[in-house]
């Protein structure tokens, strides 16, 4: 992920970079928090951390919020299943 972060940033500055951790694998709250600092560090616009999102939110609502904040930094919204340009 960082390799392919620092490549866009070299090539297309311009592009939004959303980094995100998927799997649901045993990561303490420090480490996940290290990922966040090096992916911002690096020039990430955001981490998402979706296994947090689902336990904070659950499965629908964090899948809600990911699709919005993904389809926003490309300037798009989400209207009832469909998207259209912001």
């Amino acid at each position: 992920m960082y390799d392919l972060l620092r490549y866009v940033r070299a090539t297309r500055p311009h592009l939004p970079f959303l980094c995100c951790r998927i799997l649901n694998s045993e990561l303490p709250q420090i480490s996940r928090e290290a990922i966040r600092i090096a992916a911002q560090a690096l020039g990430a616009t955001f981490f998402a951390d979706l296994p947090a999102l689902r336990e904070e939110l659950g499965d629908a609502p964090a899948a809600a919020r990911f699709r919005a904040l993904a389809l926003g930094l490309l300037g798009v919204r989400a209207v009832s299943g469909s998207s259209e340009k912001a």
